[in-house]
């Protein structure tokens, strides 16, 4: 395998929406505190609207928590011979594309990607596409993969 051309993990925007769900869920919890306290209710009603709260909220979180663990487990590598996802918790799940077999590489990016310096990847390969998302330079990885690919190819 040697050493990689290119290694990365996905970019840091991949986590934008988990975080904002988090914080969202979290604020909300706090506003519905506030309000209860300032209304002074201590009824079961108003104990289960802080219990059914603080259950959203620390799911939202514990959500957060797994995709920067994702987020932390997956790689994008580029050797010389083939791309490589590694992503996984527990179970690592590797996806290889050979060079030999790639057949199409195309590079798909939003305005906000643009901004922000990331990308979407797609790869063709016998039937099959594989896609590596938020990959940080995306040009630059995609311009990596077509000069290595087979001459015959069309990148």
């Amino acid at each position: 395998m040697g050493e990689p051309l290119f290694e990365t993990r996905p970019h840091t925007a991949s986590l934008a929406w988990p975080l904002a769900i988090a914080l969202l869920a979290t604020i909300s919890f706090a506003a519905v505190l506030v309000a209860l306290r300032t209304l002074s209710s201590t009824g079961s009603a108003t104990k289960a609207l802080a219990i059914v709260g603080a259950l959203v909220a620390l799911a939202a979180i514990g959500r957060l928590f797994g995709r920067v663990w994702d987020w932390d487990r997956t790689r994008f590598r580029v050797d010389r011979d083939r791309v490589s996802i590694v992503s996984g918790r527990l179970r690592v799940n590797t996806e290889i594309v050979p060079f030999t077999l790639i057949e199409r590489v195309q590079v798909r990016r939003t305005v906000v990607g643009r901004l922000l310096g990331y990308g979407t990847i797609e790869i063709s390969s016998r039937g099959r596409r594989s896609r590596l998302a938020f990959v940080p330079t995306p040009e630059r990885v995609s311009d990596l993969i077509t000069t290595h690919v087979r001459p015959n190819a069309s990148p």
